[in-house]
């Protein structure tokens, strides 16, 4: 799978399926499952998950789970602030949400305005 453009797979899906497949191909994979709705007290814990991911650096990650929804959006949003990229939580914003191509709702927003919680 390195050579479409990835060598490690981020699954946000509830189970670890695919986690043998992803391996076999050589990729690095690394599961956080997120089950129901995601409180910002957990995101500190997923973004470390996601810096995991994202090592060493010049990874390229692929994001899986079945839907691209707020969450997915919100938790990007939130590593644009934690790794540094963007210092600003309007920004943030503005850049997932060109980046998803839609407005963010409630539930990814808040996942990025309590990034300042995070410490």
């Amino acid at each position: 799978m390195a050579d479409k453009g990835f060598n490690a797979v981020l699954s946000l899906l509830s189970s670890n399926q695919n986690q043998q497949a992803y391996e076999a191909a050589g990729m690095r994979f690394i599961h956080v499952p997120l089950d129901g709705e995601v409180e910002p007290e957990d995101v500190p814990e997923i973004l470390a998950r996601f810096d995991e991911a994202m090592d060493p650096p010049g990874a390229t990650v692929l994001v899986h789970r079945d839907l691209i929804d707020d969450t997915v959006v919100g938790l990007l949003g939130a590593y644009l602030l934690h790794s540094s990229l963007i210092e600003d939580r309007i920004v943030a914003t503005s850049v997932i949400q060109e980046i998803a191509g839609r407005p963010l709702g409630p539930e990814g927003r808040r996942l990025i305005s309590d990034h300042s919680a995070l410490g």
